[in-house]
């Protein structure tokens, strides 16, 4: 047996004919052909009614576990110390409608502890595969799960009542905490489900009126509570209707601020800059994202950032910069300029034409010397010459020649070298 870097090959009896790679839950179709389950569920999503090696047409898409098989492929793979692949072969719950709707029934009709062992088969079921989601969107699950967020909604006005009666943390104790953890359940599954193309559509079942317990989970300690609920508010924000709603919630800026800062998570991270995006697009909510840190939490979270969230930030920094009170955050934190700086030519021209927008709405609007100093300081002036000499677009190049402009007339005349360069 050939190895390379300590890998062994695979026995072609052991890859699966769709993707080549070594399987990891094998299942035969109705014609007799053994592929990995997720790749033949790909395929019959697609619209495909065939079987892809033989291209028969298939009498069902129902798939068999191929136990015998998955058997064999752990003992080579153990045999062979594939180790880590061994353990992903392990049966993954597989959702059928009449299970998935007998679980919604039980949430419904159940008592406490039956209603949260049913929430959590669902969630279960919701992490295994696309298909089960599908199944899970399909029999009806986003309703109920949306009802459990307005239940929770009612619960968490209960609560401040309370608190506001006694004036005292331990009123805390008048909180059903089974709920609260059946509440929790329900949004976990929720922001696996909203990862389904068929649960988008649907998603505004979710709408506002659950908006009161996601952004009180957002504003809670658990990170994955946090960031189910930021999946989940990430897809529903697909109507201006709900984008004006979601400005009425201070604890969602709030909370989807807090995310940003866990530069860990790449996911969360993708999902809250998305929820800002949205909820920052009516002017009435600008300002209140101003006042919430998101200004300092995007200049935080460029540096390192990957391509798509620093395009992201950077355009939520253009649109806040068109404000006094966001200029005037950016121009407050020490890193704002650097970063501005670095972002052009290094990351991509969008994310270029964005950070000189930026600048240009900044230096426009303040005359203050340590900003003109700072942007010097950190090599504005070779920046926007090399913007000039690249091969980006003329509307670049033409922001780039303005906001050389701006600096020239601000800056120390002193300097004759700033002095007497031309930008025309």
């Amino acid at each position: 047996m050939s190895e390379a870097r300590g890998m062994a090959c695979v026995p072609s009896y052991y890859q699966c004919p769709i993707s080549l790679q070594l399987m990891r839950d094998p299942v035969t179709v109705s014609s007799g052909h053994t592929y990995d389950r997720c790749s033949i569920e790909r395929w019959f999503h697609s619209g495909n009614k065939t079987c892809p090696a033989s291209m028969q047409v298939l009498e069902t898409t129902d798939l068999i576990p191929n136990l015998t098989l998955r058997r064999l492929i752990q003992d080579w793979c153990r045999a062979n110390r594939q180790d880590d692949h061994a353990k992903g072969l392990i049966p993954q719950p597989s959702a059928h409608p009449k299970d998935v709707r007998r679980l919604i029934h039980a949430i419904g009709i159940g008592s406490g502890k039956e209603r949260l062992e049913a929430l959590r088969r669902l969630r279960s079921m919701a992490k295994a595969s696309d298909r089960n989601r599908r199944c899970l969107v399909e029999a009806g699950a986003l309703s109920t799960l949306g009802a459990i967020l307005s239940s929770h909604r009612s619960r968490i006005t209960a609560r401040k009542c309370a608190l506001n009666l006694a004036g005292e943390l331990s009123s805390l104790r008048l909180w059903d905490e089974d709920s609260d953890e059946a509440c929790e359940e329900a949004l976990g599954t929720l922001g696996l489900l909203s990862q389904c193309d068929e649960a988008r559509h649907a998603l505004p079942i979710v709408g506002p009126s659950q908006m009161c317990a996601l952004s009180w989970f957002l504003c809670r300690d658990g990170l994955d509570a946090k960031m189910s609920a930021a999946m989940v508010l990430g897809n529903l924000l697909i109507d201006d209707e709900t984008m004006m709603e979601l400005g009425s919630f201070e604890g969602v800026m709030r909370g989807l601020v807090d995310l940003l800062k866990e530069d860990l998570y790449p996911k969360a991270l993708s999902t809250s800059l998305r929820g800002l995006q949205a909820i920052c697009w009516p002017e009435r909510n600008r300002l209140k994202a101003v006042r919430v840190g998101v200004v300092e939490a995007l200049v935080e979270l460029l540096p390192g950032a990957r391509r798509s969230d620093s395009e992201k930030a950077l355009g939520l920094l253009e649109l806040l910069s068109a404000y006094e009170e966001g200029r005037s955050a950016l121009c407050r934190h020490a890193l704002s300029i650097p970063v501005l700086l670095k972002s052009i030519l290094r990351v991509s021209e969008t994310a270029t034409e964005r950070a000189l927008e930026t600048l240009l709405l900044v230096f426009r609007f303040s005359s203050d010397p340590r900003l003109h100093y700072a942007s010097i300081q950190h090599g504005a002036f070779m920046q926007l010459l090399l913007v000039i000499q690249s091969e980006s677009s003329l509307d670049i190049k033409d922001k780039a020649r303005e906001l050389l402009k701006l600096l020239q007339v601000q800056c120390n005349k002193s300097d004759p070298c700033i002095r007497t360069i031309r930008f025309s």
